[in-house]
Protein backbone atom coordinates (compact mmCIF):
# COMPACT_ATOMS: atom_id res chain seq x y z
CA UNK A 1 0.00 0.00 0.00
CA UNK A 2 2.88 2.37 0.73
CA UNK A 3 4.27 1.65 -2.91
CA UNK A 4 1.60 1.75 -4.65
CA UNK A 5 1.89 5.78 -5.50
CA UNK A 6 5.25 5.04 -6.97
CA UNK A 7 4.01 2.04 -8.92
CA UNK A 8 0.72 4.21 -10.08
CA UNK A 9 1.27 7.91 -9.68
CA UNK A 10 -1.37 9.78 -8.89
CA UNK A 11 -2.94 11.94 -12.03
CA UNK A 12 -1.16 9.99 -14.43
CA UNK A 13 -3.00 6.87 -16.57
CA UNK A 14 -2.01 3.41 -16.63
CA UNK A 15 -1.16 1.85 -19.34
CA UNK A 16 -3.73 -0.88 -20.70
CA UNK A 17 -1.85 -2.79 -22.33
CA UNK A 18 0.62 -3.23 -19.40
CA UNK A 19 -2.48 -3.70 -17.09
CA UNK A 20 -3.59 -6.11 -19.50
CA UNK A 21 0.12 -8.34 -19.52
CA UNK A 22 -0.44 -8.22 -15.85
CA UNK A 23 -4.44 -9.63 -15.46
CA UNK A 24 -3.56 -12.25 -17.81
CA UNK A 25 -0.05 -13.29 -15.64
CA UNK A 26 -1.77 -13.17 -12.73
CA UNK A 27 -4.68 -15.25 -13.50
CA UNK A 28 -2.34 -17.67 -15.14
CA UNK A 29 0.00 -17.65 -12.42
CA UNK A 30 -3.25 -18.21 -9.71
CA UNK A 31 -5.07 -21.19 -12.27
CA UNK A 32 -1.12 -22.78 -12.09
CA UNK A 33 -0.93 -22.43 -8.50
CA UNK A 34 -4.70 -24.16 -7.66
CA UNK A 35 -3.44 -27.05 -10.00
CA UNK A 36 -0.29 -27.26 -8.23
CA UNK A 37 -2.07 -27.24 -4.59
CA UNK A 38 -4.81 -29.53 -5.82
CA UNK A 39 -2.37 -32.00 -7.64
CA UNK A 40 -2.31 -34.88 -4.94
CA UNK A 41 -6.00 -34.68 -4.54
CA UNK A 42 -6.86 -35.18 -8.29
CA UNK A 43 -4.23 -37.59 -9.14
CA UNK A 44 -5.74 -40.15 -6.13
CA UNK A 45 -9.12 -38.93 -7.26
CA UNK A 46 -8.12 -39.98 -11.13
CA UNK A 47 -6.13 -43.61 -10.06
CA UNK A 48 -9.20 -44.59 -7.68
CA UNK A 49 -11.74 -44.33 -9.93
CA UNK A 50 -9.91 -46.11 -13.00
CA UNK A 51 -9.56 -48.74 -10.46
CA UNK A 52 -13.02 -48.30 -9.37
CA UNK A 53 -14.03 -48.52 -13.05
CA UNK A 54 -12.18 -51.82 -13.22
CA UNK A 55 -13.54 -53.34 -10.21
CA UNK A 56 -16.91 -52.50 -11.70
CA UNK A 57 -15.95 -54.15 -14.81
CA UNK A 58 -14.81 -57.54 -13.43
CA UNK A 59 -17.63 -57.38 -10.72
CA UNK A 60 -21.14 -56.12 -12.31
CA UNK A 61 -23.39 -57.64 -9.45
CA UNK A 62 -21.20 -56.21 -6.74
CA UNK A 63 -22.46 -52.05 -6.16
CA UNK A 64 -19.10 -50.80 -5.92
CA UNK A 65 -19.79 -47.27 -5.75
CA UNK A 66 -21.79 -47.37 -2.99
CA UNK A 67 -18.80 -49.03 -0.90
CA UNK A 68 -16.43 -46.85 -3.04
CA UNK A 69 -17.94 -43.30 -2.06
CA UNK A 70 -16.96 -43.19 1.91
CA UNK A 71 -13.84 -44.67 1.18
CA UNK A 72 -12.96 -41.87 -1.67
CA UNK A 73 -13.72 -39.16 0.86
CA UNK A 74 -11.72 -40.75 3.83
CA UNK A 75 -8.60 -41.21 1.39
CA UNK A 76 -8.42 -37.52 0.34
CA UNK A 77 -8.78 -36.41 3.81
CA UNK A 78 -5.81 -38.54 4.57
CA UNK A 79 -4.01 -37.19 1.49
CA UNK A 80 -4.96 -33.55 2.04
CA UNK A 81 -4.23 -33.71 5.61
CA UNK A 82 -0.70 -34.84 4.69
CA UNK A 83 0.10 -32.78 2.08
CA UNK A 84 -0.59 -29.65 3.97
CA UNK A 85 3.03 -28.89 4.62
CA UNK A 86 3.78 -28.55 1.14
CA UNK A 87 0.64 -26.77 0.09
CA UNK A 88 1.62 -24.09 2.78
CA UNK A 89 4.79 -23.63 0.95
CA UNK A 90 3.82 -23.71 -2.19
CA UNK A 91 1.32 -21.02 -1.06
CA UNK A 92 3.64 -18.71 0.46
CA UNK A 93 6.14 -18.66 -2.37
CA UNK A 94 3.03 -17.78 -5.01
CA UNK A 95 1.93 -14.89 -3.09
CA UNK A 96 5.37 -13.50 -2.68
CA UNK A 97 5.42 -14.56 -6.31
CA UNK A 98 2.66 -12.61 -6.53
CA UNK A 99 3.86 -9.35 -4.73
CA UNK A 100 6.73 -9.02 -6.27
CA UNK A 101 5.22 -8.98 -9.36
CA UNK A 102 2.98 -6.44 -8.40
CA UNK A 103 5.94 -3.95 -7.36
CA UNK A 104 8.05 -4.81 -10.34
CA UNK A 105 10.77 -5.55 -8.50
CA UNK A 106 11.50 -9.06 -10.25
CA UNK A 107 7.40 -10.32 -11.48
CA UNK A 108 7.68 -12.37 -14.25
Amino acid sequence: MVNSYNIFPFGVSASINDSGQLAIRTLSDAFRMGIQLSAPVLVLALVFNVALGLAARIMPQFQVFFVASPLMVLLSLAILSLSLGMIGMVWVNGYGGLLKSFSGVGGG
